[in-house]
């Protein structure tokens, strides 16, 4: 008994732990896996989270800002504003999720909020992992892949697919460019794909 809690035990939770962090940190390439159609959804709303409309506002109720933190927010606003084809802004998005507990005490999104908050019109399908045909199928039927990547390599931050070309896909970025500008290639923001997540009507 000893020799297990001392010697097997720890090499066992050690092996848990790794196996647990590699799950947790799966990526794909920026890029398609192969050529693709070009291809364009609905892209009607644009909001940046730094607008200063709403820059200043608080998330829920922590001290983060949505200039520094509101990315995810403003892509989900921008998708769902596209699908139900009236604006919701990032600020009204953020606010409509405060008032339906859409938010952990960390500020983080709770994707479960989002048919509350948007009046059972919009929900979040969730996938474990990045997927190339998960983005594809998403796009397909006409919904928005939002996808986790890292600015830099290092910053988390989220965009919203809204296209593809044959070799990479259309992004808007709630940190970058104007409404009247067009989308920009994801490679030019990031080189890997770390979480997905598909914008998309309710049944």
């Amino acid at each position: 008994m000893n020799i297990f809690l001392y010697l097997v035990l720890p090499v066992v939770l050690a092996i848990t732990v790794i196996r647990f962090c590699q799950t947790t940190n799966l990526h794909v390439p920026a890029t398609p896996e192969a050529p693709v159609p070009t291809f364009m959804l609905p892209d009607n709303y644009v909001f940046r989270q730094d607008d200063p409309r709403w820059a200043g506002d608080r998330i829920d109720e922590t001290e983060d800002r949505m200039a520094g933190y509101g990315c995810t927010i403003s892509s989900v606003a921008m998708a769902a504003s596209n699908l139900m084809g009236e604006e919701i802004t990032a600020g009204d998005m953020q606010t409509r999720l405060s008032a339906h507990n859409g938010f952990t005490d960390r500020g983080w999104l709770i994707w479960s909020a989002l048919p509350k908050a948007t009046n059972g019109q919009i929900q979040a399908r969730i996938y474990r992992q990045p997927d190339h045909t998960n983005i594809q199928s998403c796009m397909d039927k006409g919904h928005y892949p939002l996808i986790k990547i890292f600015l830099g390599g290092k910053i988390v931050h989220w965009v919203l697919i809204v296209g593809a070309t044959e070799t990479d896909y259309l992004v808007r970025d709630p940190l970058y460019g104007t409404a009247t500008d067009a989308p920009v290639p994801l490679t030019s923001r990031a080189d890997k794909i770390h979480a997905l997540r598909c914008i998309e009507d309710v049944d």
